[in-house]
C-alpha cells in the first residue's frame, strides 16, 4: 500500500511541475495560441497533479505512523506533522503545490518581458524547492553529507521536468495537423530529454553505487531486484527516445514542412509509448522508495 502512494506521489509531482516545464520551457507557443480546449487539459493535468500530490501526502502520513505504531492514533498526528523531519517536509510541500500550481497555469507570454522571466525564475525555484521536499525525506538522508541529498534532487529534477513535459506532449491533441510551433516544442524537448539523461545516468550510478556495492547485494536483495526492473524500464524509456531523436525527429520536420502528417501522427504514437514507459518507471520506483536498504 505504502509503494503506491508513494506511486501516487511521483505520478502527482511529474503532472504537477511537468505542467510548468511544458508551459514555460518546451512548448510555450503551443501554449499561448492553443483552443480553450487545450489549455482547459493543461489545466486538468495541473489539478490533477496537485489533487494527488495533496491526497497521496496525507495518505502518506497516515500510513507511516500506522507501519511505526501498528495503529493510527489521530491525535499523533499533529505531533507528527510538527516534530518529525517527514511531518514538516510535507507541511512545506503543501504550501509549494498551490505556488507551482498557479505559475504552472501562468506559461503564457507575458507583454511585459521581466514579468515572464521573473513569473519562470519563480517557477523553476519553487519547483525545486518541491522536489526537495522528497529528497530531504528519501533513501539519501541515511547517508553522511548532502552530496547524496542534492543528486537525489538532480534525479527527481531531471525526471520530472523531461518526463512531466513529455506527458503533456504525448496526451494534448497536437499530433493530427500540420502545426510549426510542435516543431519548436519537440526540438525544445529533445534538447531537455538529451541533458536529462546524462542526469538521470550520472546520479542514478551514484546512488547505485551507495547501496549497491556488490552484485550479491543486487541479486538477493529486495532492494535490487527492484532496482534491476527500474533499470530495465528505463533503458526502455531510453531506447525509444534514442530512435525519436535520431529517426523520427528529423523526417518529422521535414514532413511537417512539407504539410503530410503522416509520419507525425505515428511519431505521436512513440512519444505516448514513452509516456507508458515512464508510468512504469514511477510504478517501479515506487517500490524502490519503500524497500528496505540493503545496508545498516
Amino acid at each position: 500500500m505504502l509503494a503506491a502512494v508513494k506511486s501516487l506521489l511521483y505520478l502527482g509531482t511529474i503532472l504537477l511541475v511537468g505542467a510548468g516545464v511544458f508551459a514555460h520551457f518546451v512548448g510555450p507557443g503551443l501554449i499561448s495560441g492553443a483552443s480553450a480546449v487545450r489549455r482547459g487539459s493543461l489545466g486538468l493535468g495541473v489539478l490533477l497533479g496537485a489533487v494527488t500530490l495533496l491526497v497521496a501526502s496525507s495518505l502518506d502520513i497516515a500510513l507511516t505512523i500506522r507501519t511505526t505504531l501498528g495503529f493510527l492514533d489521530t491525535e499523533l498526528v499533529s505531533e507528527y506533522i510538527r516534530f518529525t523531519r517527514h511531518g514538516r517536509a510535507i507541511t512545506i510541500r503543501i504550501g509549494l503545490i498551490l505556488i507551482v500550481a498557479i505559475l504552472s497555469l501562468s506559461g503564457r507570454s507575458h507583454p511585459k518581458f521581466w514579468v515572464h522571466t521573473a513569473t519562470k525564475a519563480i517557477f523553476v525555484a519553487a519547483g525545486v524547492a518541491l522536489l526537495a521536499t522528497f529528497s530531504w525525506t528519501s533513501h539519501a538522508v541515511v547517508m553522511q553529507g548532502q552530496v547524496p541529498m542534492v543528486a537525489d534532487l538532480i534525479h527527481f529534477g531531471a525526471a520530472a521536468a523531461w518526463g512531466g513535459s513529455m506527458l503533456y506532449l504525448a496526451t494534448l491533441p497536437y499530433w493530427r495537423t500540420r502545426n510549426p510551433e510542435l516543431i519548436a516544442s519537440v526540438e525544445r524537448h529533445s534538447k531537455l530529454g538529451l541533458v536529462s539523461v546524462v542526469g538521470l545516468f550520472a546520479t542514478g550510478v551514484y546512488a547505485g553505487l551507495l547501496h549497491i556495492w556488490s552484485p550479491t547485494v543486487l541479486t538477493n536483495s529486495p532492494y535490487g531486484h527492484t532496482l534491476i526492473i527500474k533499470v530495465i524500464f528505463v533503458l526502455l524509456t531510453v531506447s525509444v527516445a534514442a530512435v525519436n531523436r535520431l529517426w523520427f525527429a528529423p523526417r518529422f520536420r521535414d514532413e511537417q514542412r512539407s504539410g503530410s502528417p503522416g509520419l507525425t501522427r505515428r511519431f505521436g504514437i512513440l512519444v505516448r509509448t514513452e509516456a507508458v514507459l515512464l508510468t512504469a518507471i514511477l510504478i517501479t520506483t515506487g517500490t524502490l522508495t519503500t524497500s528496505p536498504l540493503p545496508h545498516p
